[in-house]
């Protein structure tokens, strides 16, 4: 299948209302509901991705906190979010180590809660680094499968970080 701007010349340009364009100019990278001219690919293309960032934006804002999110990466080291509500149950983070660990012999994960709901960047912010929860340490070269609470959440286990 060819890339979008492999098809740009040869798309059937139409505008909006879908009747073949014979006299204004196709508008390259616009798609607005007023007669000008574009590409049906590229309007669909565009409207497409508009809905899924659309989408995923408002789940993530009406659920705050509710889903575990990898936030980035530092090298090797994934860091991810996780739900205040589950920052101490040690079967979610299973769970989610599963996931994103599978088919991985090495992985390491950093995980953080960010009650402050902060902009998530890389590196993290402050706030979001000032709360971190546990961290994973798999490798296979070293023969490791650590996992260690965050002594900040006064967990019984006595080998913290």
């Amino acid at each position: 299948m060819a890339a979008i701007g492999d098809v740009e010349e040869e798309a059937v340009r139409t505008n909006v209302a879908g009747a073949p364009a014979s006299s204004t100019p196709a508008v390259r990278g616009q798609c607005t509901m007023s007669p000008m001219t574009l590409s049906r690919l590229h309007c669909r293309a565009f409207a497409a991705l508009a809905a899924t960032l659309l989408t995923t934006v408002a789940a993530h804002a009406a659920t705050p906190n509710a889903t575990w999110t990898v936030a980035g990466r530092q090298g090797i080291i994934q860091m991810v979010i996780v739900p205040v509500d589950k920052a101490q149950d040690r079967a979610a983070y299973e769970q989610q180590i599963a996931a994103l660990c599978k088919g991985q012999e090495t992985c390491f994960i950093n995980f953080f809660t960010n009650s402050t709901n902060a902009a998530l960047a890389v590196p993290l912010p402050d706030a979001i680094a000032a709360e971190p929860t546990a961290l994973l340490r798999r490798s296979a070269k070293q023969g490791v499968n650590g996992f260690r609470w965050s002594c900040r959440l006064k967990r019984p286990e006595l080998d913290c970080f």
